[in-house]
């Protein structure tokens, strides 16, 4: 990012045809030609039965795969796109002489959580840290002040209020991450270079990664436990939602690798989780 959040930086088919091959060898050598028609027909009804085991066990997983597949995108983004919004701070770089301010702005993306009863944006905490002043835009285009409830720079989140009206707050559903896995479908929403509601799709890449933070100043810390995804995320994706395709919020974007393609890391879910019972307590 260029503004300030951007220092973050068929086995079994091969089975059945081996056994055939020689089951047939061995019994060419002991049997006679209708001992071996019999021995062989009796052999293939077996393997015709096991053949359609496995068929019925792959015809269940490629359902599934298929299933998830024809959901409609479309109809998802609608579902949830009111629930993402666009976070922008102002942050003090340096005092001048006679009170002068320098500031530069920073720009990110969060989503409403019920917490509780309570209704709170989520996001990362390098996109609201040391911000003089900050301000959420939901989808519908208005825009409200912030106030930061608490914030964790470990895990890079942050937990924030806004004075908008109930009629605002569409909540995101957040569940476990403990049972993600490397191959699952994914989607990305959030504001990248402050195009706000931008929609992105990849897979969990890898899971438990480490990446290191080099903040401007030098200092460095790591996050732990992160979701590797291919989901294409850019500068102004921090804080937005990783979901499944039932909508359902699995982590948090956080980090990209510069110049890479494809490398997006997100805070996993049960660790926004915990966080957010901790800074809410």
């Amino acid at each position: 990012m260029e503004t300030k959040q951007n220092r973050y930086h068929v086995f079994p088919v091969i089975v059945i045809a081996a056994m055939l091959a020689v089951s047939f060898v061995c019994t060419a050598s002991v049997y006679n030609l209708n001992e071996q028609v019999s021995s062989l027909q009796s052999e293939v009804a077996i393997l015709q039965s096991a053949a359609k085991t496995a068929a019925g066990t792959q015809d269940n997983s490629i359902t599934t795969v298929s299933n998830t597949e024809s959901v409609s995108l479309s109809d998802l983004y609608e579902q949830v796109e009111n629930s993402v919004v666009t976070i922008q701070s102002t942050i003090v770089e340096y005092t001048m002489p006679f009170g002068r301010q320098v500031t530069t702005e920073a720009q990110g993306s969060g989503f409403v959580y019920d917490y509780e009863g309570q209704m709170v944006i989520i996001t990362n905490n390098h996109v609201v840290e040391d911000a003089a002043s900050i301000t959420v835009t939901f989808a519908d285009g208005n825009t409200y002040d912030v106030k930061v409830l608490g914030a964790d720079t470990p895990t890079d989140l942050a937990v924030l209020s806004t004075s908008a009206p109930a009629s605002e707050y569409y909540p995101l559903e957040i569940v476990s991450s403990s049972t993600v896995r490397v191959g699952d479908y994914v989607l990305a929403i959030g504001s990248p270079y402050g195009l706000a509601g931008t929609m992105t799709t990849g897979i969990v890449s890898a899971l438990n990664r480490t990446i290191t933070i080099t903040e401007d100043v030098g200092s460095s810390y790591d996050i732990t436990g992160l979701i590797q995804n291919s989901a294409p995320i850019n500068s102004g994706n921090s804080g937005g939602p990783l979901m499944t395709y039932d909508g359902q919020v699995i982590g948090i974007t956080t980090a990209i690798v510069s110049n890479s393609d494809g490398l997006g890391f997100a805070v996993p879910s049960d660790t926004i989780l915990t966080t957010i019972e901790t800074l809410l307590a």
